[in-house]
């Protein structure tokens, strides 16, 4: 993927891995303890719960993410 975004989670300092994020429009992510807001122009939000693991796919603009390590 090239010209793309990456989430990148982190739990107490500790690499947990990853999700690439569609090329432009670019994500807004807002981050409230472990809840993640996913937002972009023309698309609904997103909200991920990362109280237990991260998801191990997410559906955003159209688009399946996958979280890998």
């Amino acid at each position: 993927m090239h010209g793309g975004q990456k989430m990148v989670v982190f739990r107490d300092n500790v690499y947990v891995g990853q999700y690439s994020l569609s090329p432009p429009p670019y994500v807004t992510l807002t981050v409230n303890g472990t809840h993640v807001l996913l937002e972009t122009a023309g698309t609904p939000k997103v909200e991920l719960d990362l109280t237990r693991a991260p998801p191990s796919h997410i559906l955003f603009g159209g688009e399946v993410e996958t979280f890998s390590r």
